[in-house]
């Protein structure tokens, strides 16, 4: 009877004994993954955290500068050909324009907010003009302050249709006449129809085309 028992209680010790062991094991190491799994997910909250963040500053910072210091503006249309062509992409400075220190010269290239009504459209043109000016059309040539003015930006042989306004147009104060360089009948909606533009209406000078990349530059 006691030899026969022996086994059992020896297979039942060692039973015990392995139960305690998975325990402690359980005891030593389980506890441990919990704390590690819980440090990764603290780590990758973080990190989201953190990305979510950067992504918000960037997003801030490209609005800002977007609207108040340069911004990337597309033209549509052919009213600037063959200077600018319908698609390209202009660089726009804006910031002087906020602080209003832009100042402006004929020949500078300016968007502006269309001037038309029920348009919300912006425009870009040419300025020819600039306040005093003394603008006059003459048998398809431009003539500011009686002088005769050689463009060079325009396709030769162009003509220019006349001001609607008549002759001896003056420039008042604070705007600026402007034309687009197609000068075909019809060819750009420009001040010879709607008259001067006021410097508050206008968004930006055009300071560079970054696109298309082969006409890339500040030749205009």
């Amino acid at each position: 009877m006691l030899k026969k028992d022996f086994p059992i209680s020896e297979f039942d010790c060692s039973r015990v004994k392995t139960k305690k062991q998975d325990k402690g094991i359980n005891k030593r190491y389980g506890g441990n993954n919990m704390n590690f799994s819980s440090k990764v997910k603290d780590k990758i909250a973080e990190a989201n955290k953190r990305e979510w963040i950067e992504s918000l500053i960037i997003i801030i910072v490209g609005i800002f500068i977007n609207t108040f210091i340069f911004s990337i503006t597309a033209v549509s249309g052919e009213s600037m050909a063959p200077t600018l062509e319908d698609g390209d992409r202009l660089l726009l400075r804006k910031y002087k324009v906020v602080l209003n220190t832009e100042e402006y010269n004929r020949g500078d290239i300016v968007v502006f907010r269309s001037p038309l009504e029920d348009d919300s459209r912006a425009f870009v043109k040419r300025v020819i003009g600039v306040p005093g000016d003394k603008i006059n059309i003459l048998e398809g040539k431009l003539y500011i302050n009686d002088e005769y003015i050689k463009e060079t930006y325009v396709e030769s042989k162009s003509f220019t249709e006349s001001l609607l306004y008549g002759v001896n147009y003056i420039v008042p104060k604070d705007e600026v006449f402007v034309i687009g360089d197609n000068r075909l009948p019809r060819g750009s909606n420009d001040s010879r129809s709607f008259g001067s533009v006021s410097m508050e209406e206008i968004k930006g000078k055009v300071v560079f085309k970054i696109f298309p990349f082969n006409r890339m530059g500040k030749d205009f």
